[in-house]
């Protein structure tokens, strides 16, 4: 994040953060924030939930001035309160487990963002910043797992399904995952 975007923070009107402080002296309730559909309907696949987080970790980190500071806190805040909102509805690797988690998180973010109308710190945005990038990997983890879990199955069963073997497949699948991974990754991706 450009450390220079608190510069007037205090002072300014962007509608971003003019929202995030009137709903901080408000005492409103962030959950009352409207997403769109097409929001609801991202935030209820783990790949559409990685994708907001990142994207919204990505604009906080790269807002330069107050006023786009201000409009990346608030599409993180949405971001969240939309994603505890679903939490429920989702059925994704990596996610059953971690309901309360996400909701405390979303807990979390929300008071630290309605925080910053108060007392905004540098500190408090990268551990937003952070939050959102540890999710993302934790359910690219998840989701890499069910891949290799699904691969070595699938190889499991084209060879007969042979008794005892199921985890030899699914080491198989693991390192041809992981070949692959790092192959792409090595291409600049």
């Amino acid at each position: 994040m450009n450390r220079h975007a608190a510069v007037g923070m205090a002072g300014a009107t962007d509608e971003g953060l003019v929202a995030v402080s009137a709903l901080a002296a408000s005492g409103g309730d962030p959950e009352a924030l409207v997403l769109g559909t097409s929001d609801i309907e991202r935030l209820t696949s783990a790949q559409g939930i990685a994708s907001a987080l990142a994207e919204a970790a990505d604009e906080i980190s790269r807002a330069e001035g107050a006023a786009a500071l201000g409009r990346a806190l608030y599409r993180n805040l949405e971001v969240w309160v939309g994603l505890k909102s679903v939490a429920g509805r989702v059925h994704a690797d990596g996610l059953e487990q971690s309901r309360a988690d996400i909701g405390a998180l979303a807990d979390h973010v929300v008071g630290v963002t309605l925080g910053f109308a108060r007392d905004y710190s540098v500190a408090g945005v990268t551990s937003l910043v952070e939050i959102n990038l540890k999710v993302v990997e934790g359910l690219v983890a998840a989701a890499t797992a069910a891949i290799i879990r699904e691969c070595g199955d699938d190889a499991w069963r084209a060879a007969g399904a042979p008794a005892g073997e199921d985890t030899q497949y699914r080491h198989a699948a693991e390192q041809e995952v992981r070949a692959t991974l790092d192959a792409w990754r090595g291409a600049g991706h």
